[in-house]
C-alpha cells in the first residue's frame, strides 16, 4: 500500500492487483489511496499470471482466483511487491535475528554465525529496495569469498 501511494504521485493510472478480497493495510494507507481518486484502481481476488510484450512491456494477464477468468491489462510498467516477511526461519537459532525475523549483520553482511552472510530484504535495514539489495549482494559475495579463501589458507594479503 505504501508503494502504491508513493507511485500514485507519478503515474497517470495504477491498477493494484491483490490476491485477497480486501486490503489488510492500515486505514491511514487505505485513506491515502482513496485520496488518489480514479488514478488507483483495484483488482481484488486476482493474480498476475503473465507479463508480456515484444520489444517493450505491453500488458499483464490477470487471473481471477475464484473464477479462473483472465483479463489482459495494457500497461507501460509493472511494479512487483510480494510482502515484507523475511524468509529466515530455516536458519539455526544461533543466527541472531530481530523480533520481526530479519537477520542482524555487520557492514560486511556477516551474520552472527561464522560463514553465514545475509543480503537484501531478509537483512535488518531501514530501506528495502532493489538498489540496496544489489549493493548488499555485492558486499555479501565479496565477504563470502574472503571467508572461503581464509578457510583454505589462500587469502590474498591486504584484503
Amino acid at each position: 500500500m505504501k508503494e502504491t501511494a508513493f507511485l500514485s504521485r507519478f503515474a497517470r493510472e495504477i491498477v493494484l492487483v491483490h490476491r485477497r478480497d480486501r486490503l489488510r493495510a492500515a486505514k491511514v494507507l487505505q485513506d491515502r489511496l482513496s485520496a488518489a481518486g480514479e488514478r488507483v484502481k483495484f483488482r481484488f481476488n486476482s493474480v498476475v499470471t503473465e507479463i508480456s510484450g515484444q520489444d517493450r512491456l505491453e500488458a499483464v494477464v490477470v487471473k481471477h482466483v475464484d473464477t479462473g477468468k483472465t483479463d489482459r491489462i495494457e500497461c507501460d510498467g509493472v511494479f512487483v511487491f510480494i510482502g515484507l516477511l523475511p524468509n529466515s526461519e530455516f536458519l539455526p537459532p544461533s543466527v541472531e535475528k530481530d523480533e520481526g525475523g530479519y537477520i542482524l549483520t555487520d557492514d560486511d553482511m556477516a551474520a552472527s554465525e561464522p560463514g553465514i552472510f545475509a543480503c537484501g530484504d531478509v537483512r535488518k535495514k531501514s530501506l528495502r529496495q532493489i538498489v540496496t539489495a544489489c549493493g548488499d549482494g555485492a558486499a555479501a559475495a565479496y565477504s563470502a569469498l574472503r571467508y572461503v579463501e581464509e578457510l583454505k589458507g589462500a587469502a590474498y594479503p591486504g584484503r
